[in-house]
């Protein structure tokens, strides 16, 4: 997927918040949308916390919005949209206050209405799925979000809650069963939830619903335009595809919220992150998921830059992430280009401790040896070094 014109006038010396500012311009003038009509329920905090627990998600029905919060949801909806028709990711919204001010409002919800202890992680996505098109949908297939190697201490011993629970939220636009929305196997479904999957057994899905019988516990997940699913790192979980007939698209955004299980990438975690982050942690976003947004060389390449022009104020573990996928997506690209792959090569030799595999293949949807994983006589550091050296002289 390309990238949004003011990265490469960054590059050549404008700058960059003059022309993110110059690029709004031409989004927001972008044809108005037209609002749901939603009718608000209730949900009692300790039902909301009970489902999540128990089912593995819930529901936040009752998050009132003032005029000016439906009006900046629709811009962000907006731009969103602009940027899809583009052909740019629709996460670059993050670059833009409106969206800082979306995510404070949430996380004040989340934690005085949900759960204690989880603050956001930075984790941030944003989709825009088009039931009118044809064209392959951004709606992720069926995944977990987290696969710790210790499952059970992913969640907490007093009261059985996750450490980890990501809120997806819809901005403009109900998400529904007919413009795409959730669906998930929920916990009572699911034996790998909370025991954890058995890399050698079958695919947890194939675990989960091993009779046709099961596969009426399948649930969908439709919510209301502001409101909220919240569900936890183990929920088995996907996007469906539209279902081609007119309508308005499915825009909406996800974060994470975790307590110490995993800290967040911003390392001061800051309400508003300057420019120079946002713009950094989209970069970072779009290279860690570069398998569902995949990225031509020379823009991986340019990612890269901009990310490790403010990687000093993200946490060493997402520093570390970042860097893995980066030389990993590098290595996968057919491309002439060398800038990317004299990056990763580079990257590989400074972290080679940092690149023992450990690849989920329930995820990403590959078999781990396709990954290249080492043999169990083979130590990390070896297999590091060995995969360095032949790529090299691959490349």
């Amino acid at each position: 997927m390309p990238l949004p014109p003011p990265c490469a006038r960054a590059r050549d010396g404008e700058s960059s918040e003059h022309a993110w500012r110059v690029f709004d311009d031409a989004l927001t003038t972008a044809e108005a949308l037209t609002a749901s009509r939603s009718v608000v329920s209730t949900t009692e905090d300790g039902r909301l916390r009970a489902s999540v627990r128990e089912r593995g998600f819930g529901f936040v029905r009752d998050l009132s919005r003032s005029a000016s919060e439906r009006a900046r949801d629709e811009r962000l909806a907006r731009r969103a949209k602009a940027l899809a028709e583009r052909g740019f990711d629709p996460t670059w919204i993050a670059v833009w206050d409106d969206f800082w001010d979306a995510l404070k409002a949430l996380g004040a919800r989340v934690r005085d209405r949900a759960f204690t202890g989880l603050v956001m992680n930075y984790d941030v996505l944003v989709w825009v799925v088009d039931p009118t098109t044809d064209e392959k949908t951004s709606a992720f297939g069926p995944h977990r979000d987290r696969q710790p190697e210790d499952t059970k201490g992913s969640f907490r011993g007093e009261d059985g809650q996750a450490r980890y629970v990501t809120a997806w939220v819809p901005l403009f636009h109900d998400a529904t069963t007919r413009n795409s929305c959730l669906y998930c196997v929920p916990r009572e479904c699911d034996p790998g939830y909370f025991e954890g999957d058995d890399d050698d057994g079958d695919d947890p899905m194939r675990v989960a619903l091993s009779s046709k019988e099961k596969y009426q516990h399948v649930t969908a997940l439709p919510v209301k335009a502001g409101e909220c699913v919240l569900f936890t790192h183990r929920l088995i979980h996907w996007g469906s595809v539209g279902q081609g007939e007119e309508g308005e698209p499915r825009v909406n955004f996800s974060v994470g919220f975790a307590d110490d299980f995993e800290p967040p990438y911003l390392k001061d975690s800051p309400e508003y992150p300057t420019h120079e982050e946002r713009v950094a942690l989209v970069a970072g976003q779009l290279i860690c998921y570069h398998e569902r947004f995949p990225s031509s060389a020379k823009d991986l390449s340019m990612l890269k830059k901009l990310f490790d022009a403010a990687k000093g104020s993200f946490h060493p573990n997402y520093v570390k992430k970042v860097t893995k996928e980066f030389a990993s997506a590098a290595f996968e690209g057919e491309s002439d280009e060398d800038d990317a792959i004299d990056d990763a090569l580079d990257a590989m030799i400074e972290n080679v401790d940092d690149f023992d595999d450990d690849f989920d293949s329930f995820e990403d949807g590959v078999p781990g040896d396709e990954f290249g994983r080492a043999e169990a006589s083979q130590s990390d550091d070896d297999y590091g070094k060995d995969t360095v050296a032949k790529r090299r002289r691959e490349s």
